[in-house]
C-alpha cells in the first residue's frame, strides 16, 4: 500500500541569499559602532585606572608603614628620557641592625612590598610636585611613608599624550590620605591647608 504524498508548495522553507546578506550586513553595522564606541572609551578608562592602581598604590604603602611600625618608601622611577620607561615600587626602610650587617642590595628583595610595577606606555608621570618650588620630571625619587600615619606630601601628575588627558594624585602629609582628580594641579594651586 502506498501513502499519499502531502500537497507541496512551490517555496520552500527557508530564507532567501538576499535576506541572509541583509542580516548579515545589519549585524556588521551594530558590532562596527559598537566597537568603535568601546575603543573611544578605553583610552580614558585606562588613564582613570593608573590613578587608581597608583592611589591604593600609596595608600597600602601608609597601611604597611603603620603596621610594621617602619618608614615604607614610595620609589618613582621617571627614567632620563621621555622615551624610557616609568616604573613604581614600595620597599620598607631597613632597620639599623640590617644596614650593619647587610649589604643592602643582598637585602632588597626581602625589603620589597611592591615589585617594581610600569607605569602603560601610553600615560606618562608627567611630573612629582614636592612643593611649590620643586616641579620633578625625570630621574628617581622618593617618598616616605611613616609609622605614624604621615607621609611626605607630593602630588603625582598623570599625563595621556592620546587623550590630552590629565589625572593627579595629591598625597597629603599629615593625613596620608590621598585625593585623585580628573585634571592637573598647577603648582600655584597647593596652599599650605592643602597638606
Amino acid at each position: 500500500m502506498v501513502l499519499p504524498r502531502p500537497p507541496t508548495s512551490e517555496r520552500s522553507a527557508g530564507f532567501t541569499l538576499v535576506e541572509l546578506i541583509v542580516v548579515v550586513g545589519i549585524i556588521g553595522i551594530i558590532l562596527t559602532v559598537g566597537i568603535m564606541s568601546i575603543e573611544m572609551l578605553l583610552p580614558d578608562t585606562r588613564l582613570s585606572a593608573t590613578a587608581r592602581e597608583m592611589a591604593s598604590f600609596i595608600e597600602d604603602a601608609r597601611d604597611e608603614a603603620i603596621m610594621s611600625g617602619r618608614i615604607v618608601r614610595l620609589e618613582y622611577d621617571l627614567g632620563e628620557r621621555e622615551e624610557d620607561r616609568q616604573r613604581y615600587r614600595s620597599i620598607l626602610d631597613p632597620e639599623p641592625w640590617q644596614e650593619q650587617e647587610y649589604d643592602l642590595e643582598e637585602i632588597e628583595y626581602e625589603l620589597m612590598l611592591k615589585q617594581w610595577t610600569n607605569v602603560l606606555s601610553d600615560i606618562r608621570i608627567n611630573s612629582l610636585l614636592v612643593d611649590e618650588e620643586e616641579e620633578i620630571s625625570e630621574g628617581f625619587y622618593s617618598f616616605a611613608a611613616y609609622p605614624n600615619g604621615t607621609m611626605t606630601p607630593h602630588v603625582v601628575q598623570l599625563y595621556s599624550p592620546e587623550l590630552d588627558g590629565w589625572y593627579s594624585l595629591q598625597i597629603s602629609g599629615l593625613l596620608g590620605q590621598v585625593q585623585v582628580f580628573d585634571e592637573r594641579i598647577e603648582p600655584s594651586f597647593l596652599g599650605d591647608n592643602d597638606f
